[in-house]
């Protein structure tokens, strides 16, 4: 099986162009072979008027001892008639080893060539291999210094290919490279990881975004690792900590929704909470009724007082199981731990409320137990 990489052409077709040069009379041609071991092939290569059928245009170009290596072929297809290119649409037929030509044809395009323009005071553009340089020897951009270079491909070592603008001197601090290995990097020609940025990197799609300083949208400084940002849209609706719950045979387990309170025996840690108006409350854990968590503070802080594996919600809006049974529930009503194990009920009791109250009810349950939508406000 014989797979066609690229094939680019490089024959000059702008002969009727005014000042126009030929730049080279060959077909820069890579190609993937499968089923042909690693040394050397033959290849025929002929060019048609039409994908199927048709009339062969020029003649046939035999090329012997190809290298092969790891089934890539790269070889330039020469010599090519470049009367042949009349601006008609051509088509290449390949044959490897004498086999039968292979389907279907391959559509030849144009690419960028070397040429002199009338006006211009030297070479536009100039071939190296497969590099390209421009050289702009007038201010023909606004960012263009005069004397300023461009380059593609030719700043970086063998089997990189990057971007680089020069100012200049060879100035690559705005520059874009990825190497064999698959890293990316910006300003930098030796990138160390999948990207590696370089300085102060702006990107713009919509978003301004910059490292380090600047008046832009989003600013992160990854030396304090502050980030500034004029508007945060966070699309969960409450604010919590992670916590370690401690369990208890006479407790269950706990769940999203449950009301809970600081641990006096275990520094740092939680427990579900059982006791009327605890003052102790600490909150409700996040994720009951389908509502998301918005902030985690501290996850995945070292300190082990700073950690867990339960996000309780300490502000914002979040549902929690409440126990009717002692009273209805409306919106409004401060609301403190129960005598039901994780559950809140409504405070009635002014004298033992003060510093008990999770917050206030945003729904109503008129009796029973269920989920209540609360206004964590701990007081």
């Amino acid at each position: 099986m014989f797979k066609i990489l690229r094939s680019a052409f490089l024959a000059s077709i702008l002969a009727g162009m005014v000042g126009a040069q030929t730049s080279t009379s060959s077909i820069s041609l890579q190609a993937k072979l499968t089923g042909v071991p690693d040394g050397t092939a033959s290849l025929a290569v002929k060019f048609y008027d039409s994908l199927t059928g048709g009339s062969q245009v020029g003649s046939t170009i035999t090329l012997s001892a190809v290298p092969v290596q790891g089934g890539i072929v790269s070889v330039p297809v020469s010599p090519v008639d470049a009367s042949i290119f009349n601006g008609a649409t051509r088509y290449m037929g390949i044959r490897v080893n004498g086999g039968a030509e292979l389907s279907p044809r391959t559509l030849v395009t144009s690419v960028p060539y070397a040429m002199r323009a009338t006006g211009l005071a030297g070479p536009l553009a100039t071939f190296s291999g497969q590099a390209i340089s421009f050289e702009f020897l007038d201010s023909v951009d606004p960012e263009v210094q005069i004397g300023g270079h461009w380059a593609i491909g030719t700043a970086f070592a063998p089997g990189n290919f990057g971007i680089v603008r020069y100012r200049g001197s060879a100035d690559v601090s705005r520059s874009l490279v990825m190497t064999a290995a698959g890293n990316v990097g910006i300003g930098t020609a030796s990138p160390q990881a999948t990207l590696d940025c370089a300085g102060s990197v702006i990107l713009r799609r919509g978003l301004d975004v910059k490292m380090i300083g600047g008046n832009y949208a989003l600013e992160v400084n990854r030396d304090t690792g502050v980030t500034s940002v004029r508007v945060l849209t966070i699309t969960g609706a409450d604010v919590a900590e992670p916590f370690d719950l401690t369990k208890s045979d006479i407790l269950p387990d706990p769940l999203p929704g449950m009301v809970v309170s600081i641990d006096p025996a275990n520094a740092g840690k939680l427990v579900v909470c059982s006791t009327p108006y605890d003052k102790k409350v600490a909150g409700a854990i996040s994720g009951a009724g389908g509502l998301s968590v918005g902030v985690v503070m501290g996850k995945d802080n070292a300190d082990p007082l700073i950690a867990g594996d339960h996000p309780v919600a300490m502000s914002g809006r979040v549902y929690v199981l409440c126990d009717a049974t002692l009273g209805a529930i409306r919106p409004g009503d401060r609301l403190t731990t129960s005598s039901t194990p994780g559950h809140a009920m409504k405070a009635i009791d002014p004298a033992q409320w003060d510093g008990a109250v999770i917050g206030k009810a945003m729904t109503e349950l008129k009796e029973g137990k269920g989920l209540v939508l609360v206004l964590v406000n701990l007081q």
